[in-house]
C-alpha cells in the first residue's frame, strides 16, 4: 500500500514539471518495505548486492564480481567452462582439469 501512495505522489509531482526541465527523485524506504524473496537463486541470477546477499540453490555458488553484484553459476563446470580465476572457485567435471589462463580466468580443458 505505501508503493502505491508513493507512485501516485511521484506520478502528480511529476505531471506539475515542465517537460524540458532536469527532474531528480529519490525514494527512501526502510528494509521492511522491500520485498526481497527467500527463495534460493536459480543459475545466472544475482546473489549479492551492495547491502545484502542470497543463497543460490544446490550445486551453484555465487561468485562476486564487486561489492555490488554477484551471480549463481555451476559449482562443477563442464569441458570449457570457468573453474577459476579472481573471486572465483570451482572444479571440473571428470576428465577434464582446471588450468589458468591468467589471474582472472581458469578454464576446464580435457586431460
Amino acid at each position: 500500500m505505501k508503493f502505491a501512495a508513493t507512485i501516485i505522489a511521484m506520478t502528480i509531482a511529476l505531471s506539475n514539471v515542465e517537460a524540458n526541465t532536469p527532474t531528480h527523485l529519490r525514494v527512501l524506504t526502510d528494509e521492511a518495505a522491500m520485498d526481497y524473496s527467500s527463495a534460493p537463486v536459480a543459475e545466472w541470477g544475482q546473489c549479492k548486492w551492495v547491502d545484502r546477499s542470497a543463497t543460490c540453490a544446490d550445486g551453484l555458488q555465487c561468485v562476486v564480481y564487486s561489492d555490488w553484484y554477484g551471480q549463481c553459476v555451476k559449482k562443477v563446470a563442464s569441458t570449457w567452462g570457468q573453474c577459476g580465476g579472481k573471486g572465483w572457485t570451482g572444479s571440473c567435471t571428470s576428465g577434464n582439469i582446471c588450468q589458468k589462463m591468467n589471474d582472472y580466468y581458469s578454464q576446464c580443458v580435457p586431460c
